[in-house]
């Protein structure tokens, strides 16, 4: 489930043409923390996965489950 996590969220912020850091300043985490989510080493509360669901204007259900986001 988080490759799929992992994945959706790094093509979403690449298609935004934003950096690592530049989303975790956006979102009020480190680059390190955003980096560990998108490299599966750490999962995020739901409070953060909101923030950077949000941010990506996608749902949290896109991030891990659905094939488009509706």
């Amino acid at each position: 489930m988080t490759s799929k996590l992992n994945s959706r969220m790094i093509i979403a912020r690449r298609s935004k043409g934003e950096s690592q850091k530049a989303m975790a300043q956006a979102i009020g985490v480190s680059q390190v923390m955003i980096s560990n989510i998108e490299t599966g080493k750490r999962m995020g509360s739901p409070k953060m996965l909101a923030k950077i669901a949000k941010h990506l204007d996608k749902s949290v259900d896109y991030l891990f489950f659905e094939e488009n986001n509706s």
